[in-house]
């Protein structure tokens, strides 16, 4: 095995958020019950993408990576690394009005649904597929923000919510 420091973990985290973010979703619309069903994401980028063509979508930027130890085991020599990602959740409304209230609203329950699955709920990123822990942990890695971006102008036609976490993963070289 070799050390392929960032290259699985977008992968991972588009996979883990389609398996559980649809549902807590759906937990965050039932507790609101304030009449705004979230859409559930149609497109997931596992990179920075200047022109976003799909709304409602998630972009995953790996930020950059800190190698925090490399210690040897028995299996060879491991490196632990803490990875500085930012996941981006773009909503726009597909009714044609300029709701700023509702896009806000949307971007907050997408930043909340993000945040919960995969710092609280999966943090190991474990999937449907592979229950098994696959990082040591999913931590907060600054301020979620809420927009509009600078692009986005009031933010009355699209809106997107920033969600920066620390993921630490060892890797067997």
């Amino acid at each position: 095995m070799t050390i392929t420091l960032v290259n699985p973990i977008a992968a991972r985290v588009v996979q883990v958020l389609t398996d559980f973010l649809p549902a807590e979703l759906d937990l965050i619309d039932t507790a609101q019950a304030d009449g705004i069903t979230t859409p559930d994401i149609a497109r997931f980028y596992q990179h920075e993408t200047p022109v976003v063509v799909t709304f409602p979508s998630v972009r995953i930027r790996i930020a950059q990576s800190d190698p925090v130890e490399v210690f040897t085991t028995a299996m060879g020599n491991k490196a632990a690394l803490d990875h500085q990602i930012v996941v981006i959740a773009d909503a726009t409304l597909d009714t044609g009005d300029d709701d700023r209230l509702k896009l806000e609203r949307l971007a907050m329950r997408y930043a909340a649904g993000i945040f919960t699955v995969l710092v609280i709920k999966h943090d190991g990123l474990d999937t449907t597929a592979d229950p098994v822990r696959w990082a040591q942990t999913t931590k907060p890695g600054g301020s979620i923000s809420y927009g509009p971006e600078a692009v986005q102008q009031d933010g009355t036609k699209t809106r997107s919510a920033t969600v920066p976490l620390a993921v630490m993963r060892s890797e067997t070289g």
